[in-house]
């Protein structure tokens, strides 16, 4: 298994943590509507950061959230790990 050091951006206070992919996306996959949340903010308009799609049918927010839950669960988790459970906390405050 390949093991990360990433940082937690669920807790309440996040923390870095070495684990692996496998344990790095179950958390992923538990917290999913945060982490689309936090993906869908530091994004600049309503466009998939997966298929590079920007369609007229996400007008909001929720539409853009239910097409990664819908059709990208696994790449936004991969997403997720290696763009921004990379960076401090302080690097994701800045990006939204």
């Amino acid at each position: 298994m390949i093991h990360k050091l990433l940082f937690n951006h669920f807790a309440k206070f996040p923390y870095q943590e070495y684990a692996d992919v496998g344990n790095w996306r179950m958390l992923v996959f538990r917290n999913f509507d945060k982490a689309i949340r936090i993906i869908i903010e530091i994004s600049d308009d309503l466009k998939c950061v997966i298929c590079k799609d920007l369609s007229l049918h996400y007008t909001v927010k929720s539409s853009l959230a239910e097409h990664y839950r819908t059709y990208h669960r696994k790449r936004t988790a991969d997403f997720f790990l290696d763009d921004v459970a990379t960076k401090t906390p302080e690097e994701l405050e800045d990006m939204m």
